[in-house]
């Protein structure tokens, strides 16, 4: 009786069946998380791979030195734009001129400038301006050398590292004109003041200059200094650049023959090409004057061939006059180029009496020539002393010192 109540509610229950929905949920969830487990395996070992490539990759090369030394220079330009810019100033009032500068892999400009300051405007100004200026643009390597090289003119260097980059010259305001019928008289005697053997000491070019007369300075080709005098002179405007041409002299083993001499044996294309080389050798030639020379200058044939070369280019010929026998400004007015000689050396004895005793003569010979001479002098310390001595005096007795290109003809 008992068994069969059980069998009874045994039977009777309920059968269930298995969910097929929940299977399939499960299911889909552990594939879903197997992707994105596999995912992020791949990605971390991505990243690891990466930083691991990073880590042991060289670190990207450094900038040569030159490079490197360029955008400082590049720096400066926009600090002198800065100075110029804050002291207000017109076009009219700059003049700007470049010169290409190399130094191995190193190309830039230096760059001269010049400032005509306005009326209201201090030299002192300009330099508290300068000094400002610099200190906020804080360089290593920047430096700005002030010197006031008259009480109208300041001059300031500004070097980065060991290259100038810019020179910069500040001029007062000249006087206002006086009216017309104020005008001192011109001169009744002019006198070319040339200045020979430029070149190699710059020091003494410095002290030529502090004169304050437009001096003719010959200078010789490929000398430590000719470029940098030449570049100064032309930017500055303070005098005559003429190449003092180094030629054959007669006994030469007795004399020390200057680098880039032309010779008498010499063919005509050889003639050339030197002589072109020693032009190049000197920016901003007006003429050219001869260095020695006393056996070239007597050969008619390489005289022609030097003078046609002068012609072409548009320079005139001063004759040193280093032989009484020269064939060179006689030959230059047959060819019909512009030329001059020498009248009066002054130093050609080693004593500063002497050159005193030369100026001496310069009023009563540049009576008896026309109101025209041309004088030689050399960069000597005594030479010089004697030209600040007498020069005041020449000029009150009418005397007025000017460029060679006036005189030639």
């Amino acid at each position: 009786m008992i068994r069969q109540r059980l069998k009874r509610r045994w039977l009777e229950r309920p059968v269930v069946y298995p969910d097929k929905h929940a299977g399939r949920t499960v299911l889909r969830t552990a594939v879903v998380l197997t992707v994105i487990g596999a995912l992020l395996i791949v990605v971390s070992a991505y990243l690891s791979r990466e930083a691991l490539k990073r880590y042991l990759s060289p670190p990207p090369p450094s900038p040569p030195p030159w490079q490197t030394e360029l955008v400082k220079i590049q720096a400066v330009d926009q600090l002198v734009s800065r100075l110029i810019a804050s002291l207000s100033l017109t076009d009219d009032q700059i003049s700007r001129k470049q010169f290409a500068r190399k130094d191995g892999e190193l190309e830039w400009n230096e760059h001269f400038i010049t400032v005509t300051l306005a009326p209201e405007t201090s030299l002192h100004q300009v330099e508290h301006v300068q000094v400002r200026t610099c200190a906020f643009h804080d360089t290593d390597g920047l430096r700005a050398d002030t010197v006031y090289e008259s009480d109208s003119c300041l001059h300031i260097t500004i070097t980065m590292g060991r290259h100038v980059t810019h020179q910069l010259f500040f001029h007062l305001a000249p006087p206002p004109l006086l009216p017309e019928k104020q005008k001192p008289p011109e001169s009744p005697y002019r006198v070319a003041l040339v200045i020979d053997d430029l070149g190699e000491n710059y020091q003494m070019f410095k002290k030529l200059e502090a004169l304050q007369v437009p001096i003719t300075y010959a200078i010789l080709p490929f000398q430590t200094y000719s470029v940098k005098i030449a570049d100064e002179i032309n930017a500055k405007d303070c005098g005559e650049i003429i190449l003092h041409l180094p030629l054959e002299p007669w006994n030469s083993y007795n004399h020390s023959i200057n680098p880039g001499t032309l010779l008498t044996s010499m063919n005509r294309e050889e003639l050339r090409e030197n002589l072109e080389r020693n032009i190049s050798a000197v920016p901003h030639l007006a003429g050219v004057s001869n260095h020695m020379g006393s056996k070239f200058t007597e050969d008619r044939e390489k005289m022609g061939l030097l003078l046609e070369t002068l012609k072409d280019r548009n320079l005139y010929f001063l004759d040193s006059r280093t032989s009484k026998k020269t064939v060179g400004s006689a030959l230059a007015k047959e060819m019909l180029l512009k030329t001059a000689r020498r009248d009066l050396f002054l130093d050609s004895t080693h004593d500063q009496q002497f050159v005193e005793m030369q100026l001496q003569k310069i009023l009563p010979l540049v009576q008896r020539r026309g109101g025209k001479l041309i004088v030689i002098g050399h960069p000597h310390q005594y030479t010089i002393n004697a030209l600040k001595q007498y020069l005041p005096s020449l000029k009150e007795q009418g005397v007025a010192i000017v460029p060679l290109s006036e005189l030639v003809q």
